[in-house]
């Protein structure tokens, strides 16, 4: 059995099955009227298109900006680059120049340690004029050099320290004429503008940097900002809502979930559904459910076959115990039930889902007997089981019965098993022991004897589809009610 449902409250727009239709799994059982949906389907999507103009706009100003700041940093790339090279060549040219006075700068540098020595050497006041001595090949500057310019003091140095005035001045000689060499070298081979120039390419490669790496960021923060804007454009025609609107859409249209016939439904035109639409169920694979006494139970297992009969057709079905509860219901003042399933045979048509039937489970069976109901055996005098069988007919033409020696077999609530030698196929038994309440007869069956099986006899609800925990099929349901139907 299944069920089409719904707990949406639009109104039924159109039914498309009437009950004992059959369908198929998928089949549109009824549709819901979706105008209010549409509606609001309309206005949202109106309101996500305007979302999605406004992020297109802030892409495309993002992006704008993203390509004015690339195009910067290529002009900065290629200005870094150019400074670059400006920079390795005046690098290169000076590095040249420097090379090239290197052995005019050692001289100097040698006369000027010579020099400076020297004047280490002389004693505080013997010179009183001091004479420049450069630091370096760019520095011309004198240093204090008592011995540059000699004073009269100097001119009458004592004769011991004339030799070291006379070195001094040798030196301060040789230094002034290394120094004249380097500066005339310097400036024959363009020192100064070299060294200028090395100086303004330095400068003008750290600005050119610098520009770079700021035209970098800019670009990346422009970059991160057009992804943003892809991203917000991306998503801004999505809506959960949408998304939920057109599932409730899809759900109006009503569906059987399983294949069968359509044994109830609930809706119609311009109403509101209830919450159950209808409900389908699979005749070709009936059951019925029943109760098993709890005293019963041990004796009852599942997998016992079953015979059943119903109000509707003089037809007996066969059917075979198929699940039982683990547990019981019911107790207190009645005994307790254990729920169970019958599952028929075959797909009989005589047996209608909702028709009452009764279930008798063959608990065994034995061969050349044949089953009388109970009332139907009695004792004679000396305690033998006895039955009742037609002899013949008195001058009335009344039936004449005769006790007559029977084996009583296995029982149950309403039959026993018999068997004696003069039990024949067409006998006619008295339907009971007692002379005072027997009103009719029984004629033991010449064809089909279903003597011999001893059945534990149960009303249930005849339901659609296989065994509970299965799928598909449908339950109907059944009135109760023991058939006695059992020859004898």
């Amino acid at each position: 059995m299944s069920t089409v449902t719904t707990d949406l409250k639009h109104t039924v727009q159109q039914v498309l099955v009437a009950v004992g239709d059959s369908v198929q799994e998928g089949d549109v059982i009824c549709t819901l009227d979706t105008s209010e949906l549409e509606s609001q389907i309309a206005k949202l999507k109106e309101n996500l298109a305007d979302q999605t103009a406004q992020a297109q706009k802030q892409y495309d100003q993002a992006a704008a900006s993203r390509d004015q700041a690339k195009y910067s940093l290529d002009e900065a790339y290629t200005s870094q680059n150019r400074a670059q090279s400006a920079y390795d060549s005046a690098k290169s040219a000076y590095d040249t120049v420097v090379s090239q006075l290197k052995p005019y700068q050692d001289v100097y540098d040698t006369a000027l340690a010579a020099y400076q020595a020297l004047l280490l050497q002389s004693t505080p006041g013997e010179l009183t004029q001091a004479t420049p001595v450069p630091t370096d090949a760019s520095d011309t500057a004198a240093l204090a050099d008592p011995a540059a310019s000699p004073s009269p003091a100097a001119a009458t140095a004592q004769p011991e320290d004339a030799g070291l005035t006379a070195q001094i001045e040798a030196a301060r000689q040789a230094l002034t004429n290394a120094e004249n060499e380097l500066n005339t070298m310097k400036s024959g081979l363009g020192y100064t503008a070299a060294e200028q120039a090395y100086t303004s390419a330095q400068q003008t490669l750290s600005s050119a940097t610098a520009a770079y790496e700021q035209a970098q960021k800019t670009y990346d923060t422009a970059q991160s900002a057009v992804d943003t804007a892809a991203e917000t454009l991306e998503t801004s025609g999505e809506s959960d809502e949408l998304e939920q609107l057109y599932e409730q859409v899809d759900s109006c249209t009503l569906r059987a979930k399983t294949a069968g016939k359509v044994t109830a439904l609930d809706a119609t035109v311009g109403s509101q559904p209830g919450t159950t639409i209808a409900t389908i169920q699979n005749t070709g694979s009936l059951q019925i459910r029943i109760g098993i006494p709890e005293y019963d139970i041990e004796s009852v297992p599942v997998g016992l076959p079953a015979r059943i009969t119903t109000d509707v057709t003089d037809e007996t079905f066969t059917g075979t115990l198929s699940q039982i509860a683990p547990t019981a219901t019911g107790g207190g003042s009645s005994s307790s039930q254990f729920a169970a399933v019958v599952s028929v045979d075959g797909s009989p048509e005589a047996l209608r889902i909702g028709t009452n039937a009764s279930v008798e489970i063959i608990l065994s069976s034995t061969e050349d007997v044949f089953a009388l109901p109970l009332d139907a055996i009695g004792q004679d005098e000396s305690g033998q089981d006895v039955v009742y069988l037609q002899t013949g007919t008195d001058e009335n033409g009344d039936p004449v019965f005769t006790a007559t020696p029977v084996t009583v077999g296995a029982t149950n609530d309403y039959y026993a098993e018999v068997s004696g030698e003069e039990l024949t196929e067409g006998a006619v038994v008295r339907a009971a022991a007692d002379e005072s309440q027997a009103v009719s007869q029984i004629t033991l069956p010449a064809e089909d004897q279903t003597g011999g099986q001893t059945p534990a006899g149960m009303p249930g609800d005849m339901t659609g589809g296989p065994a509970m925990g299965g799928q598909g099929g449908g339950r109907g349901e059944m009135g109760g009610g023991m058939a006695p139907a059992m020859g004898g």
